[in-house]
């Protein structure tokens, strides 16, 4: 699908222009400063998040991987009268494409928003009988780099994924290494629409009713989703919120800089490195190479993974930390720089109390590559 240049047009300006409204006394963080984004996110009252996973593709991993698989078994639970969007830059995986064609055969609304050619077509793998539309179930966007699938359930429950996973089958390139948070929400219809608008954002440029929505957590604690943006930068607003840390504070990231959005990261993880925190930053060496000399310089530690399989990839973009009781995890699509900030990306921040489990699968997946 060729975008006209009008919606072209459309599309670079709403991202580029900043959100309105700006607070200008911020939030209280742990820094004891306050934190430079737009409004508070919109809580969303009667949607309650639960079943909050860690999911780990590592560089062992033999296909189908875990995430590959986290993925397929997502769009086969679909049935009649349920929907699926799904947001990615790639979709290059005939499996999972094929699984989609299958959900829609089901009675399932499919719809997606791509960034590169779908491989093989989805006219490719019709089937006689078939009746859906595939230009109108494939949509292609210039500006798609999300990483992200979500089912709504015609019961209510919203099933999502979000991570740093592409749909992309790479044969002849080294292997890279993801990670992808998925959870249910009970009575998820308005997280489901506002995912839909953050679609349409990739299409026409029109702005979703908010950048950032909240949820409450069973449990407790809180579940963000928020796209980065010029004023809003949800890997600085985590960070700032922490006035200490147990056990290692880990930023593993496969593109960032020292700009406009990663400076004011860097500055965080220096403030949190001289309370006495066990900072670790992962960076994949092709895509930062400078970052990692302006962390350095700011007496953070920093490494490019080995990784014990061999050579590949890293493809993490994500933040974990612990202090007192709670728990702070974020998983994005966002690679942490500004360039970023001009497609857009979906970021999911919890806070909760702490997880086990989470943490056992955090510090085992990084400390591998460290």
């Amino acid at each position: 699908m060729t975008m006209p240049a009008t919606a072209l047009a459309l599309v670079v300006m709403a991202l580029l222009v900043p959100a309105c409204n700006t607070s200008s006394s911020g939030v209280e963080d742990g820094s004891g400063g306050a934190s430079a984004t737009t409004d508070p996110p919109v809580m969303l009252e009667a949607a309650l998040a639960s079943n909050i996973a860690f999911h780990v593709k590592r560089d062992v991993d033999a296909a189908p991987t875990p995430i590959h698989q986290l993925y397929t078994a997502t769009i086969a639970s679909a049935g009649e009268d349920d929907q699926i969007a799904a947001l990615q830059k790639y979709f290059r995986n005939e499996a999972i494409t094929s699984s989609l064609l299958d959900a829609a055969r089901r009675g399932a609304q499919v719809q997606t928003v791509y960034g590169k050619d779908v491989v093989p077509s989805c006219e490719s793998l019709q089937q006689d009988g078939d009746s859906f539309d595939c230009a109108a179930m494939f949509r292609k966007s210039f500006l798609a780099h999300h990483k992200n699938l979500m089912l709504m359930r015609a019961s209510g429950e919203l099933r999502a994924l979000v991570g740093s996973f592409n749909l992309r089958v790479r044969s002849t390139s080294k292997p890279r290494v993801h990670s992808a948070v998925s959870l249910d929400i009970a009575s998820g219809l308005a997280v489901f629409e506002w995912y839909q608008a953050v679609a349409e954002q990739m299409l026409t440029g029109t702005q979703p009713p908010s950048d950032a929505i909240e949820l409450r957590i069973d449990g407790g604690g809180t579940l963000t989703l928020s796209l980065p943006s010029s004023s809003r930068n949800p890997v600085h607003d985590m960070l700032a919120a922490l006035a200490g840390c147990d056990g290692t504070l880990w930023m593993s990231y496969y593109g960032a800089a020292d700009d406009p959005v990663g400076g004011p990261v860097f500055d965080e993880l220096q403030r949190l490195t001289k309370t006495g925190c066990d900072v670790r930053v992962l960076l994949d060496e092709q895509q930062s190479p400078n970052a990692k000399l302006a962390l350095e310089a700011r007496g953070v530690p920093v490494r490019f993974p080995t990784f014990p399989a061999g050579s590949a990839l890293l493809g993490h973009k994500l933040v974990f930390a612990e202090y007192g009781e709670e728990m702070f995890l974020l998983q994005s699509s966002a690679n942490l720089t500004a360039a970023d900030v001009l497609i857009s990306n979906l970021t999911a921040t919890v806070r909760a109390p702490r997880s086990a489990t989470i943490r056992v699968t955090v510090d085992a997946e990084l400390t591998r590559y460290w």
